[in-house]
Formats: C-alpha cells, structure tokens, sequence
C-alpha cells in the first residue's frame, strides 16, 4: 500500500467551552477519495478548515507528504499542492469565467503582481492552464461568460476549476453538491470520481448516494469525534454508525 498523502493525528479544535473537533486522526490515500461524513454540527467543516489551514489546531499533527504542516498559513499549504472548495461559492461574479480561473492560477504560482488594468486571461502563463482547468471541468465552452450568469451547479463547477488551477495534489471538497438538483449532483459525481486519476481527495458530503458511489473510505464524525473509518461497505454495516447517523433504515434513510 502506498504511503498517505496526508496524515491527520489527534486533531483538536476548541471554541470556548465546544470542542468542534475532538482528537481526530484520519488519513488519505494517492488517488483515494476519503469522506467524511455525520450530522450536521460533527466538526466536518471546522475539520477540513484546520486541514487547509484556515484556522489554527489548538492540538495534534497534520503531515503532507511526511511534511509537517500543523502551523503552516493556508497560502502556503496551497503551495505545496493542497487546494480546498467551500460550501458557499467564492467567485467573483463580475469577471469572466476564464478571468476567475486564472487569477486563481495567478495565486497557486504565488505571483505578486496583480495588473487591474488588463484582464488576467492576458497572460498566457495564466490563460493556459486556467483552460485546461476548465475543460476538465466541463466548462471550456462558457470560458467567456459572465461568471455571475452561470448556474447554481455550473459555479461548483468553476469553484473546482479554480482549486485545479493551483496543481494541486489533494482536493479538499467542502459540500461540493450543496444546493444541488438530482442532474447536476450527477454531474458533479461523474467529475469527482474523474479526478482521482492525478489528485487524491477529501470528501465533505451530505449527499449519502454520492458519497457511496464515490468514496474509497469514509470516516464517520459525530459530536466532533471520528467514531469510524472503513469501506463503504463496513460503514453500511456498522452498527454503531447506523445508530449514530446512518438510521437503522440504511443509507437511503439518511
């Protein structure tokens, strides 16, 4: 078996008397989708904002590439391969949606020039790989459009385009269907599961029939505990997962 790509050992968050996450340990796998699942308030978000060094740990170790990363700034985790997607979309409407995947390109390379006057699609060291972003999104079409005239499905797309644009190795994805329709959930399970060819990828989801199509591992997380990791099939079958999330109707009634 190879080597994690990410190594996460008792992890702990705490907000005053709440701890969000409570000594979590988990890793990820070369070209592995890992999701975490629970209820709402488990600490999945609070979990993957401490992997992508949006806010400190207040304990535990996160290593990247047997890289210690615990104290790094989110930046510079971005630098060395690790690239996340929100639950809310954070683009920038008013641009085209080549402009907005290659100022994200811009960020990945760590360039500190930014010309306002001249749209970022002008240099070709961005517009280049902004494109190929694109098409593995499915969105080289619409390179040219408005990104605020896009659709609610079509924006996760272009969220994940921009997170391609960095290079990076591991994809956090932080609800990624949210607010989705059954067609575009579809979509957004066929690109996933597509992009586990060059990144391995974290999984924050909701949706259980996505998950299960599409996860290598899950970790259950409940009260900001990670109760379980397995297969998909050992977390359907686990009783205490079943009790703690699942239902004990299975998946479907989750």
């Amino acid at each position: 078996m190879a080597d994690p790509i990410l190594t996460v050992t008792e992890l702990r968050k705490t907000y005053g008397g709440v701890t969000a996450v409570d000594d979590v340990s988990l890793d990820v796998l070369p070209g592995e989708i890992h999701a975490v699942i629970g209820p709402n308030g488990a600490g999945k978000t609070t979990l993957v904002s401490l992997l992508g060094g949006a806010i400190p740990a207040d304990a535990g170790s996160i290593r990247f590439q047997d890289r210690l990363i615990t104290n790094l700034p989110s930046y510079k985790r971005a630098r060395l391969g690790i690239a996340r997607s929100f639950q809310i979309t954070s683009i920038f409407h008013e641009l085209s949606v080549l402009d907005n995947v290659a100022l994200a390109t811009q960020a990945g390379q760590g360039r500190a020039y930014f010309k306002m006057w001249r749209p970022a699609r002008g240099d070709d060291r961005l517009s280049g790989p902004a494109m190929a972003a694109l098409e593995t999104v499915g969105l080289a079409e619409a390179a040219l459009r408005r990104a605020g005239d896009m659709s609610h499905g079509e924006h996760r797309q272009l969220e994940i385009a921009m997170a391609l644009a960095t290079s990076p190795e591991l994809l956090l994805l932080d609800e990624p269907m949210a607010g989705m329709g059954v067609e575009e959930s579809a979509r957004m399970v066929t690109l996933i599961g597509q992009l586990t060819a060059r990144h391995a990828i974290l999984l924050v989801e909701h949706d259980m029939d996505a998950v299960f199509a599409l996860a290598d591992r899950i970790t259950v997380m409940v009260y900001g505990q990670a109760i379980r990791t397995g297969t998909p099939d050992e977390i359907r079958a686990d009783a205490a997962v079943q009790q703690a999330y699942l239902g004990e109707e299975g998946v479907g009634d989750a």
